[in-house]
């Protein structure tokens, strides 16, 4: 989070990190409603643990799964 200030940044780090690939655009829009989402429902909630819900849904994709 302290590399890149930006969320479409933010996500395609992510995906890269944990797909090993870029993601597409309606990917990035799929992640960034996610964070949106979730910054609403948990408003009280740090922005860390936001996109560490991200990154855990991601790990619990079957992509992930079938890959690693």
């Amino acid at each position: 989070m302290k590399q890149e200030k930006q969320d479409k940044k933010r996500v395609e780090e992510i995906y890269l990190r944990v797909l090993d690939r870029r993601p597409d655009g309606s990917e990035i829009d799929k992640g960034l409603t996610y964070l949106q989402s979730f910054r609403q429902k948990w408003n009280q909630i740090d922005e860390e643990k936001a996109w560490t819900s991200l990154c855990h849904a991601l790990m619990a994709s079957n992509e992930f799964i079938y890959v690693y």
